[in-house]
């Protein structure tokens, strides 16, 4: 009797487990359809296989040269073997509560980070890769590219491609929503143009396969989805930090240029900084070759320090003018526009607290009597952060935030420096 109970009891386990596994391989089936229907087949791979973005991305998703030319830059030498006991005991917020480094080697491997740099005026004065990373890898921008984003609208403005910050959007886009009629490209900079997200989770903080963020990560036509889009509200309303803005302005620079953004990137930018390895721009597909203006330059950290130290030179480049001072000040200290910086979900209240704002795609500290520091922030905790009053450039790379704004860690590290 004891037997057979338990050969029951076996049978309807294993008959329950065979279920559920039928009944979620046949909603995966459902999902995996639907999307390829609504999207594509390329889509529906991408979301359900590859999952949330990950620092390896751009080894799997298409992407466009962009090419560097010789001679690279190089920062001097040598280290300062005194920063890291200098950097010992600064605090950060994490999990709500107040943290601090110990020994830096350790807090680096530790959160994940590939690699960590501190220049000042041209002095690399901390080089550090972590976690099998060297100083040949491959770094993905995520948001970072954002920031580049308006570096090269600067670009196109100085060199009279595009008019001005001023210039409505359905100038160089007239098949757009006429729910855009009233936004500027300074909206869209700012993160005030009023466009709608639409951005369900499905647990946590995991997108839905349908959401915006999703479509914008994965989708295979970008071009189409960007010019689908619609106003929510009237621009200089509110902020509201998403990730439509960048491919509008990813359109309008193909429209000024006539040319690809990743070849722009590189004949204005790559080339003329020395950068010491090409890098690649992620694009929607090989069909289309639209470039991800929200989060696809791949490069070594090495190189994205050189973007800080032009921005540091506020656009000057030993002699050579690569966007104006003008620029360069309007994008990265506090706007002047009226519209408070509203906290998203995953937007830490301590940035809030201490000051933080939201320029031309460029994130900001305030700094009581002089020049705010400010940083291009990515996912992940890519991070480019440059302190002028200090002459600092700090790069920070790694595979996970760890539930910390990497931009309050490294305005810690610089109020040290």
């Amino acid at each position: 009797m004891v037997n057979a109970s338990a050969g029951r009891a076996f049978r309807w386990i294993g008959w329950s487990l065979f279920g559920l596994i039928a009944a979620t391989a046949a909603i995966y089936l459902c999902l995996a359809i639907g999307l390829a229907v609504a999207y594509s087949p390329t889509y529906a791979w991408r979301t359900l296989v590859y999952g949330d973005s990950d620092i390896d991305d751009w080894k799997r998703l298409p992407s466009l040269p962009v090419a560097n030319a010789a001679p690279p830059f190089q920062f001097s030498g040598p280290a300062d073997a005194r920063l890291p006991a200098r950097i010992r005991g600064v605090t950060y917020h994490r999990h709500g509560q107040i943290e601090r480094v110990d020994d830096l080697d350790t807090f680096l491997r530790e959160t994940e980070t590939t690699a960590f740099l501190v220049i000042r005026d041209d002095r690399l004065l901390y080089e550090g890769y972590f976690n099998g990373h060297t100083r040949d890898s491959t770094e993905t921008s995520f948001s970072m590219a954002k920031s580049v984003t308006s570096l090269l609208v600067g670009i196109a403005i100085d060199e009279g491609r595009i008019g001005s910050v001023e210039d409505p959007l359905r100038r160089y886009l007239p098949q757009l929503s006429d729910t855009l009629q009233p936004v500027k490209l300074r909206h869209v900079l700012r993160m005030t143009s009023g466009v709608e997200s639409h951005l369900p989770k499905l647990v946590g903080d995991v997108d839905a396969p349908w959401s915006d963020d999703s479509v914008i990560y994965y989708g295979t036509d970008l071009r189409a989805f960007a010019l689908g889009v619609k106003a929510a509200h009237p621009p200089d309303e509110r902020f509201h930090y998403n990730n439509f803005n960048p491919p509008l302005l990813g359109l309008v620079l193909e429209e000024a240029t006539g040319l690809p953004v990743p070849e722009y990137l590189s004949r204005k930018v790559w080339q003329p900084l020395g950068m010491v390895s090409s890098a690649t721009w992620t694009v929607d597909s090989d069909a289309q070759g639209f470039a991800k203006m929200e989060s696809g330059i791949n490069g070594r950290a090495i190189d994205f320090a050189k973007l800080g130290r032009l921005m540091l030179r506020k656009g000057d480049w030993d002699g050579r003018r690569i966007v104006s001072e003008e620029w360069v000040r309007r994008s990265t200290q506090p706007p002047d526009d009226g519209v408070p910086l509203t906290r998203e979900p995953w937007m830490p209240q301590s940035f809030i607290d201490a000051g933080g704002y939201y320029s031309r795609m460029w994130w900001g500290y305030r700094r009581p009597g002089a020049e705010a520091d400010y940083f291009a922030l990515g996912k992940h905790g890519q991070v480019i952060y440059v302190s002028p009053s200090k002459h600092l450039v700090l790069v920070r790379h790694g595979s996970g935030n760890h539930d910390m704004w990497w931009g309050e860690v490294l305005h810690n590290i610089a109020d040290r420096l």
